[in-house]
């Protein structure tokens, strides 16, 4: 009898909240500008935390329909750029990394991210995104 009331309890204590999702954005022929993505980041990531004037001190806002992010990777093109950047965050925390350069063969490599979080907002994640990149002209792109 031991084993199915652990059995019972474990099935109470797992479970699936239907807010948490995952969205993919790949952005084609563009390049990130890396100032933009990282203003969009911060408003993204801290959108949910309020700062006490006078005191200094963080203080957690959360509404039910505000996005919360929860994880970000990403693998970036960016402008005037031929080395790989890559794009962590973790909640509130991120960093961008540079990497090796792109090869010759990956000149016109897009850029690809994936967001995990509560109630995300897919089409506004993407248009974030996108506001954060510039065009690629062929100069550029033929110099790599």
């Amino acid at each position: 009898q031991g084993k199915k009331e652990t059995k019972k309890r474990i099935a109470k204590e797992c479970v699936h909240d239907e807010s948490i999702g995952a969205h993919f954005v790949e952005l084609k022929g563009v390049a990130v500008d890396l100032e933009r993505l990282r203003r969009w980041l911060a408003k993204v990531l801290w959108a949910h935390i309020k700062v006490k004037e006078n005191e200094g001190q963080k203080e957690e806002k959360k509404t039910e329909s505000t996005s919360f992010v929860m994880r970000m990777k990403g693998l970036l093109r960016v402008k005037d750029s031929t080395e790989r950047h890559y794009l962590q965050a973790v909640q509130e925390l991120f960093e961008i990394t540079t990497g090796p350069r792109w090869s010759q063969q990956e000149r016109d490599a897009s850029s690809k991210i994936v967001i995990i979080g509560q109630r995300l907002d897919a089409k506004a994640l993407e248009k974030g995104l996108r506001g954060c990149c510039v065009a690629v002209d062929d100069s550029s792109a033929s110099s790599r």
